[in-house]
């Protein structure tokens, strides 16, 4: 992408920050290859154009490109009408797959192989470790951290984006109207999300839209922490990652379990501290 705006006070691309960690650490030269930003950008771009004109799809020269700012390609027909595995359906021999057998299979003899009791050899359910199906007096509501309509993870919760769904600067959670009026919240009001982990603020979206039960906090919000009396760690703003477990899917798996787990849900009636983690920093005249 090109450049928006100039570089803000002592900001650094991220190529200038690892060519100069790299130079420290004595292998600049491996690690730049004699190239600047710019040379990568070109670089890259013309081994695009070598791949596309492979799959017959011609890219404008590197200069047409970045003066124009964007290229768009046409839908070729054998595209439009794709049929996933149809090579494989016609000469399953030929055209084999990347699984043990070369077939579409439903049960893996290796991965079973590995005796692992949370990532069988065949596809099973697994019951969550929090949810729906493991509430208790202590944290009765299943929380999830689903996606915002509203950024790319954590990526534009800095702009004006998070106007359109914020409550009085909080991330908004989704709680279901019989919920909200068992716990007496209403909409607009500002509720304290809890668990063993850690503990957010977050503005109460009251709405049917969420079944019974269940609190969403949609994952992304940029994490402002304040140290309370207690010495306890509170999120003013409603990051998601607070509340989830740290653990991974499954043995076999390194993927993260960051969308789910048990909470309880408050009205907060405490003083609200100003929201700051979308300000600039302050700089250092040198």
């Amino acid at each position: 992408m090109q450049q928006a705006i100039e570089p803000q006070y002592e900001s650094k691309p991220d190529y200038w920050i690892f060519s100069e960690l790299a130079k420290r650490m004595g292998c600049g030269d491996q690690f730049t290859e004699g190239r600047s930003e710019m040379d990568w950008i070109k670089f890259i771009y013309e081994q695009s154009r070598k791949f596309g004109a492979q799959m017959g799809v011609k890219l404008p020269s590197f200069e047409n490109f970045w003066k124009k700012g964007y290229f768009l390609s046409d839908v070729r027909p054998q595209e439009r009408d794709y049929v996933a595995f149809a090579n494989f359906r016609k000469d399953p021999k030929r055209n084999s797959l990347g699984t043990e057998s070369g077939l579409i299979q439903i049960y893996s003899p290796k991965i079973a192989s590995y005796g692992y009791k949370s990532c069988l050899g065949h596809p099973s359910y697994l019951e969550p470790t929090e949810g729906l199906n493991t509430p208790n007096k202590k944290y009765p509501l299943a929380y999830m951290a689903c996606k915002s309509r509203y950024r790319m993870h954590s990526q534009l919760d800095g702009t004006s984006n998070h106007d359109f769904a914020n409550i009085l600067k909080r991330e908004p959670i989704w709680i279901n109207p019989e919920n909200a009026k068992s716990l007496g919240i209403e909409d607009g009001d500002i509720v304290l999300v809890k668990n063993d982990r850690s503990a957010l603020l977050a503005g109460a979206y009251v709405t049917d839209r969420i079944r019974k039960d269940t609190v969403v906090v949609h994952h992304g919000a940029w994490y402002e922490p304040v140290k309370m009396t207690d010495g306890t760690l509170l999120d003013i703003h409603g990051n998601s990652n607070t509340l989830t477990m740290d653990i991974p899917t499954s043995d076999l798996a390194c993927g993260n379990v960051a969308s789910s787990g048990l909470v309880s849900v408050t009205k907060y009636t405490g003083k609200l501290s100003e929201i700051k983690v979308w300000a600039q920093p302050e700089t250092v005249n040198q």
